[in-house]
């Protein structure tokens, strides 16, 4: 169960209530709290290169399908 609120235009949080099953076939919930800023991707590897890293903005990592709405960034240290 996911509870989502946007406290600011800038961020959401994802407050979570999770179930997992445990050896004995027991449950136990765990809650968990994402707070996520958001962040303007284009100025991401610009701001990388700066620390040593050439970074470029995809749609997903690798060959996994790309997820409505969010960016992968791929970076490699420079030499």
């Amino acid at each position: 169960m996911t509870e989502v609120s946007l406290p600011e235009p800038d961020r959401f949080v994802r407050q979570m209530a999770v179930f997992r099953r445990n050896e004995d076939d027991s449950w136990r919930r765990d809650d968990e709290r994402h707070d996520n800023v958001l962040v303007d991707t284009s100025r991401v590897p610009g701001l990388l290169e700066a620390h040593g890293v050439r970074a470029q903005v995809r749609p997903s990592f690798g060959t996994e399908p790309p997820l409505v709405g969010l960016h992968a960034i791929v970076g490699r240290k420079l030499d």
